[in-house]
């Protein structure tokens, strides 16, 4: 039998189930459908000031402020929590499936590899293992642990004489630990790729592998990059598989509030790290074009920021002295700065985290305000970053 509802209850059923909030039940229903499928929603919002975001920190993950307008991620949690904020919003189409079609690297013996494509998570992982068979006297590779979804997590170590422990400063190279931020990874397999066939012919390459330990772990998410299938980087998400921001997700500096349980990405690079005595470091991310230093956490001066500024100016001028005008200027114009004045209150970061407890000196440099690069941009930017390396 069936039951009729009158149209009036049905509106006060859906009234008493959906949060309130001023705008439009497209927008919800929207942002429902990305949760669903994707375990986040990208949005974006207005604030009256700058200071209006930091209450939100602690709700949501802010991507980037532009103006007056906030664009960040949420999972289910937390944009539940967002909603209670009656704050207008606009869902957007999240950066991971604005290229839906990406140039994929198989592997194939018969595939020309140019470093302008993706590799594929089989591939990935035979590249990392080549990389070691070619080089067995440079390079040495080191499963990590794996990801939620039993991903390895890969780094590989670079010295002159690698199977033995040196009394050198130890040097740490990452990226992605944004699933959705994928130009750092191939460029990261791509300075492997440099310094390693480079040593020996290239006076300062060879310099620099024989006095320093290198470590560079290209893919710190595999989760959320390859959230699409192990075929594609399109779909790639933020956050891990369980719905969590890696980056936000470390231990905080005691002033800033309780720490968040580290999930098994975090921990493995925790447990990694304490495992090592890195001088300095550098994770790399996308969305804008700049380098920053700590803190990220707060608004007080790091008791080394002349030497922050001097690193991430160098950088920043190097980048933008090889490149065509416009790029790496954002942050002022000047491309670097204070993650707390020129970006934004973020809690929890691998940056705080490493430059604090580690007392290793890390640095967070956005390569490119696109996420996910087309073919001929993924060659450019490799170009400018790599070949004047």
């Amino acid at each position: 039998m069936r039951i009729l509802i009158p149209p009036v209850l049905v509106l006060c059923l859906i009234a008493a189930i959906k949060p309130a909030f001023p705008v439009s039940s497209s927008q919800y229903f929207k942002a429902s459908e990305y949760l669903e499928k994707k375990g986040e929603v990208y949005f974006k919002f207005k604030i009256n000031s700058r200071s209006a975001t930091s209450d939100l920190t602690h709700i949501i993950s802010t991507d980037n402020i532009s103006g007056n307008e906030v664009y960040a991620y949420a999972n289910r949690a937390e944009f539940e929590t967002f909603l209670t904020q009656n704050i207008d919003y606009e869902v957007l189409t999240p950066p991971g499936d604005l290229l839906p079609d990406p140039a994929m690297y198989h592997g194939l013996p018969s595939e020309p590899f140019e470093w302008d494509k993706y590799p594929t998570y089989e591939a990935y992982v035979a590249m990392m293992e080549k990389f070691q068979a070619d080089y067995p006297s440079l390079c040495k590779l080191e499963e990590l642990g794996t990801s939620v979804q039993n991903r390895k997590l890969l780094a590989v170590k670079i010295s002159d004489s690698v199977s033995k422990e040196e009394a050198e400063p130890e040097f740490l190279y990452t990226s992605t630990i944004h699933g959705d931020e994928v130009c750092g990874y191939v460029l990261m397999l791509r300075l492997i790729d440099y310094l390693l066939s480079n040593y020996g012919k290239d006076p300062f390459v060879t310099r620099l592998v024989d006095s320093i330990e290198i470590w560079i772990a290209p893919l710190l998410n595999p989760d959320g990059t390859y959230k699409g299938g192990n075929q594609t980087v399109s779909g790639s998400i933020r956050y891990n598989a369980n719905n969590v921001d890696l980056y936000r997700n470390f231990p905080r500096l005691p002033t800033t509030g309780q720490s968040s349980t580290p999930v098994k990405e975090t921990q493995t690079i925790i447990d990694f790290m304490k495992k090592h005595n890195f001088v300095m470091s550098a994770n790399f991310h996308s969305g804008l074009e700049g380098a920053v230093y700590p803190w990220h956490c707060m608004r007080v001066d790091h008791p080394d920021k002349k030497w922050f500024e001097h690193v991430a100016k160098q950088y920043a001028d190097t980048a933008q002295f090889y490149s065509p005008d416009g790029y790496f200027d954002d942050l002022g114009g000047d491309g670097f700065g204070n993650g707390w004045l020129e970006l934004y209150e973020a809690l929890g970061t691998k940056m705080d985290w490493a430059t604090y407890f580690m007392h290793c000196r890390e640095i967070h440099i956005e390569l490119s305000s696109t996420k996910i690069l087309a073919q001929t941009q993924l060659m450019i930017i490799g170009i400018i970053i790599i070949g004047r390396f």
